[in-house]
This record gives C-alpha cells, structure tokens and sequence, in this order.
C-alpha cells in the first residue's frame, strides 16, 4: 500500500509540473527521466521566450537580419516540448544543444568581423 501510494503521488506531482513523464521497464513512472524532460522543456520554452521580443528590437536599432534570424530561432526552441510529447527525448535533449551552437553560429556569421568572434581553424 505504501509503494502504490508513493507511485501515485509521485504521479500527481509529474502531471502538475509538466505533462512529459517517462516510464520504466515496469510500466512505473521514472522519475529521473521525468525529471530531465521537464528541465529540458524548462528551458527551451523560457529560452523560446526571451528570444521572441527581438524579432521587433533588431528591427528598431537597425539590424533587421537578425530580425529575420530571430523567428527560426524561436520556432526550434518551442518545438523541442513537441519532440519531448513524441517520446524522442535524448533527439531533443541533443536538438536543443546544437540549436544553441548553431545560433551562435548564425549571428557571428550574420554579423561578420564586427562582431570580433574570430574562428580558429
């Protein structure tokens, strides 16, 4: 009665704070893996957010490129809670990784050497 009990709500807490949840090989709810998806949709929905404002701001001081680069930028961040709800969570763990090196990439690249990000080869 007491496992059960804990099961339960241990459950309740993971449907409160989010509404991704892994399994075990029991059919029990895992609780580290419950853990990190909610951290990783932490972030990148908080990430997503923080960068959607500069779609009008780099427009107003007279960067409308990045702008421009802003829009796939936020549109990445958001989907990694949708690859978290297919089940593909080590892709979007991964995703959301390489998405924030690849914006870096982009701006220093968009910018170019004004923004004195040099590439050493």
């Amino acid at each position: 009665m007491l496992n059960s009990s804990r099961i339960l709500n241990s459950l309740t807490k993971m449907l409160y704070m989010g509404t991704g949840f892994a399994l075990d090989s029991n059919g029990l709810p895992d609780l580290r893996k419950s853990k990190r998806i909610i951290l990783s949709n932490q972030i990148s929905l908080s990430v997503a957010l923080l960068n959607l404002p500069y779609v009008l701001i780099y427009p107003f001081i007279g960067k409308g490129i990045l702008g421009w680069m802003e829009i796939p930028v936020f549109l990445g961040y958001a989907s990694v809670h949708r690859i978290n709800g297919k089940g593909f969570t080590l892709f979007s763990r991964l995703f959301l990784i390489s998405l924030a090196n690849l914006d870096i990439l982009t701006y220093t690249i968009a910018l170019g050497r004004a923004s004195d990000m040099h590439f050493l080869l």
